[in-house]
This record gives structure tokens, sequence and C-alpha cells, in this order.
């Protein structure tokens, strides 16, 4: 039985262990061996957990070679900007999951909009600026009044402003330049990005890509802010639903045109500047008027994408992973065809009190058994009592993902076994899968 060790200790890492285990939702075997290099006790439930007797990457490879696995597949983004593929490489062990160069994709926002240029790929317009005087007077004399600023590097989902007026532009400059802003982000260069603000509808898109080749997942929808229909503060994705699209066909229209116009020219951008892609490259799409365009991308599984995004998904992705980490030849038409067969799914994130702005008190988790196997509780951030209970530790807490034959029918089957999910201050939204992005009639729909 194969080996497997994924990096991680959210939900994302969660769904990762299953799928890569089963294969397939319905699987009732046991495929391969998981090793889990996290501390979450809700994941300990079901997979054998281990956590590093150093800090740092060395504790880490440590970790990782004592488990011996036959794959590796990293989840966090942090883990992959500090080099962590890279490290295990060298030890002679095979990751699915980029280099720290090929990182900057997601680790440095303008490295990405120099790659899209290079590219040819349709992006925002943007400047770079690293004063807090110019890039005002840039603001002043945009043509347009809605402007978007990101900070350059990794902020957690944090470092990113959607100003809706030149006014509203400029303080958040002022807070980022002039009231330690970039610093609490993390941030040590003191850099930012602004672009033109792009109006439409969002969709993510995961690639499992090898060199010059990518084999893309149905497309997906995340629910960024902490409230119902949209309102509230921006989170790390409070649920997300997919596939959309209201016909395979469509589904493999719009994959084959974003493949040709935003994937491959990408992955061929990279090779020429010597930096190979390998591993999972995820596109955040805005679906204008003019087609899609590339917000940002990501080198790893998004959160929450991913935990729908698997458990819908029916072939087993195992072998695609592993032929991608030992850099073997792969059948990408197949690929292709195979990962569109997906089953409508949702996944609906409960938080903790206080979520995003303040950690909430550890709270006992009061749920049903798991024996229905068209849904899934993944775990994100939980605790033991002394006597073994499980708890909430702060932030978002664990995902209900449920499959069915139709999106509205998963709706249902996900918030009927929500309604049994309780801690104290648990907050969800309740429009999970409503509103769903439309992969634009004219040109995909039928």
């Amino acid at each position: 039985m194969e080996r497997v060790l994924v990096i991680g200790h959210g939900a994302r890492e969660h769904a990762l262990a299953y799928k890569l285990c089963f294969g397939n939702k319905t699987s009732p075997t046991r495929l391969r061996d998981i090793v889990v290099l996290g501390n979450n006790p809700g994941i300990a439930r079901e997979f054998e957990c281990i956590s590093p007797q150093e800090p740092g990457l060395d504790g880490l490879v440590k970790a990782s070679l004592k488990v011996k696995p036959d794959l590796v597949v990293i989840g966090p983004e942090n883990y992959l900007a500090m080099g962590l593929t890279d490290a295990l490489t060298a030890k002679g062990i095979r990751v699915f999951g980029p280099s720290k160069n090929a990182a900057q994709l997601e680790t440095s926002k303008y490295f990405t909009k120099q790659i899209c240029t290079m590219a040819r790929t349709p992006h925002a317009s943007f400047a770079k600026f690293s004063d807090f005087d110019a890039s005002c007077t840039y603001v002043t004399e945009c043509l347009h009044e809605k402007i978007v600023i990101k900070a350059d590097g990794l902020c957690a989902g944090k470092g990113v402003f959607v100003c809706m007026s030149k006014q509203e532009a400029i303080s958040v400059l002022h807070e980022l330049f002039q009231k330690g802003g970039l610093k609490s982000l993390g941030q040590h260069d003191h850099n930012v990005i602004i672009e033109e603000y792009l109006p439409g509808s969002e969709v993510s898109v995961f690639g499992a890509a090898l060199g010059t080749d990518v084999s893309l997942f149905c497309p997906m929808q995340d629910y960024k802010r902490l409230n119902d229909f949209d309102q509230g503060p921006n989170t790390g994705g409070m649920g997300s639903v997919g596939p959309l699209g209201s016909s395979i066909s469509a589904r493999k229209q719009f994959l084959s045109d974003i493949k040709e116009s935003i994937f491959l020219p990408t992955l061929w951008a990279m090779k020429k500047l010597h930096i190979p892609f390998s591993g999972l490259l995820y596109a955040g799409l805005m679906l204008t008027e003019g087609g899609p365009k590339i917000l940002e991308f990501n080198v790893r599984f998004g959160d929450p994408e991913t935990q729908a995004l698997l458990f819908g998904t029916q072939t087993d992705i195992y072998p695609l992973l592993y032929n991608i980490a030992h850099e073997q030849r792969l059948d990408w038409d197949y690929w292709d065809k195979e990962l569109l067969n997906m089953d409508p799914t949702i996944s609906i994130v409960a938080a903790s009190a206080g979520y995003p702005f303040v950690s909430g008190n550890q709270e006992r988790i009061t749920m049903p058994n798991q024996t229905d196997t068209r849904h899934r509780i993944f775990f994100a951030k939980t605790a033991l009592t002394p006597s073994l209970q499980l708890l909430s530790d702060s932030g978002r807490v664990l995902n209900v993902t449920a499959s069915a034959p139709t999106i509205e029918e998963a709706r249902s089957l996900g918030y009927k076994l929500m309604s049994h999910v309780h801690f104290s201050g648990m907050h969800y939204r309740l429009d999970i899968g409503t509103n769903l992005t439309d992969l634009k009639t004219n040109k995909y729909e039928e």
C-alpha cells in the first residue's frame, strides 16, 4: 500500500487526506496509508497525525523523512514559500508542489503581473509603488473611480483592498504606508500593486500542471464575505460550491478556452524564465464583459474550494499527483476528461465567535456520527479537552460538505447536517450555493 504524507493541519488538508486515501467518496476501502503532518485532533480522529519535533524547515524535513512517503502533498502556501519542496526534493522525496522560485506566482503579486505581461494573458492594468506620495498621485490621476490595492507578498488573504472611490483608495494607502499597515500584514518590502477594478463575477479554477502542460478541474465558486449576501468583512472563505456551468459541454468549452488563453501561456512563460512549474496552479478569474481575466494565481489547493472540489470529483486523483511529482509522462487528454466528472457539491464553513477579527474561545463541538457517504465534515481548527472531547479552536473550525445530483439537493443535505452541528458562538452563512456565477451565457451556455 502506498504511503502519502499530507503536510498542513486545516480542512483543506483533511479533504486531501480523505480523497487520497479513498479515491472516491463512495469507496469503503482505504487505498493508501495516509499520514498528516499537522496538529489537528479533528483530523486525527480519522488519520494518523504527527508533529515536527523541531521548529522551522529542518523540523518539517526531518519529520517527513521519518514517514518514508511515496508522495508528499503540501497544503499551505507558506511552506511552499519557504522552500519546503526544494528541501524535500534534495533528500530524494517526491513532492506535489512547486519550488520556491515557482511559488513566486503566489508570493509576489508583482512577479505574477510580470508573468501575465510576458505571457500576454488577459489581466487588469497595474502599477507598482513603494512610496506613499507617488502612489497617491497615481490614484488621483486614474481615469477610473474604483481601484484595487494589493500588498505585494503573502498576507493570508488579507492584503487585497477593493476601493469604491479614489478617496477610499488614498485612505487605504495612508494606512498601509504611514500607519504600519504593511508591517502588520507581514510585509517587509513595502510594495503595493495598484490595479484597475474589474467588474464581473469570480470563478476559481485549479490545474494540475507539469512543465508546459496542465489538466483543469471543474470551475468553482467561493464566498469570501463573512455574512449572507456578501456582507461584512472579507475572510479566508465561508464556503464553496461547484461545478459551475449548466452542462458538461459548457464547462468543457470554458475550461478549454482558459487553458489556452491563461494556463498554457503562463506555464510557457515560466519555462522561458527557467522556472518550470510543477504542482497545483490555481487561477482566480474575473468573468468580465470582455471575457475571463486573471485576478491572481495561487500555487496550492485553495481553501475552501478544495473541500467541495475533491469531495465531488469522482475520479481518483492520486495517479495524477504521483506522476506529476515523479515527472512521469501523463495522458493529459485522459485527465481533462476525468476531472470533468464532478457531482454537484457544497461546502459550508462554520467559524467561531469573533472571526475574522479576534480568536474565539474553545468550545465543545457536538455533531452526529458520519454514516452517510453523501456528506462529510472536514475539520479546520480543533483542540481536545483532557477527557478527549473535541473543541473548536478559534477561526474557521470545520466544513460541512455534501454532494447530490443537483446543487439544490446538495444545499439541502449540507444545511440539514449543519443543523445538527453545534458549538457556542458558531457562525455560518445561510446562502452558500446560491447566486451562482454564470459562465457567460453568450459563449459557454447552451
